[in-house]
C-alpha cells in the first residue's frame, strides 16, 4: 500500500506534532482563504489540495528534521525502517516528479524524464542534487 498525501489530516498531524509554523500557516488568512475557495469548489481541484497540503506537511518535516532527538523524528525513522521498498520507490518516484514539473511543468509526465530516471530499477544520477535531496 502506498501513502496518498490527500488522505493526511494535516491540521491533526500538526497538532499532535506542536508544529507553531505550521499551525500559524494553517491559520493564516492567505491559507484560510484558500481552503475555502478548494471546499466551494464545484469539482475537487486535486492541484490545489496537494499543493496546500505539501506546503503543511513539508514544514511539519523540517520542524522534525530540526529535532533529530525529538520522538517525532524518531518515529519517522523507525517508519522508514520498515516500509517496503516499493514504498520508498514511490516516494522517490513522487520526489523526482516534483523535482521536473517544477522546473518545466511537461516534465510532470515521467514518460517525458531524462532517459536516466525513467527505469528506477537502477539508481540515476546517484551525484545529482535530485538524487542526494531524495536519498
Amino acid at each position: 500500500m502506498l501513502l496518498n498525501i490527500l488522505n493526511i489530516d494535516v491540521v491533526e498531524v500538526a497538532e499532535a506534532s506542536s508544529c507553531a509554523e505550521a499551525l500559524r500557516a494553517i491559520q493564516s488568512e492567505e491559507f484560510q482563504a484558500e481552503l475555502r475557495a478548494v471546499r466551494e469548489a464545484h469539482l475537487l481541484d486535486y492541484t490545489r489540495v496537494t499543493r496546500l497540503k505539501s506546503g503543511i506537511l513539508k514544514m511539519i518535516f523540517d520542524s522534525w528534521s530540526r529535532r533529530p532527538e525529538s520522538a517525532e523524528w524518531r518515529g519517522f525513522e523507525s517508519f522508514r525502517r520498515v516500509v517496503p521498498e516499493s514504498f520508498e520507490r514511490n516516494c522517490l518516484f513522487l520526489a523526482l516528479r516534483e523535482h521536473f514539473a517544477a522546473q518545466t511543468p511537461p516534465l510532470a509526465d515521467w514518460r517525458d524524464w531524462p532517459a536516466d530516471f525513467k527505469n528506477l530499477t537502477r539508481r540515476p544520477c546517484t551525484n545529482s542534487p535530485v538524487m542526494r535531496m531524495s536519498g
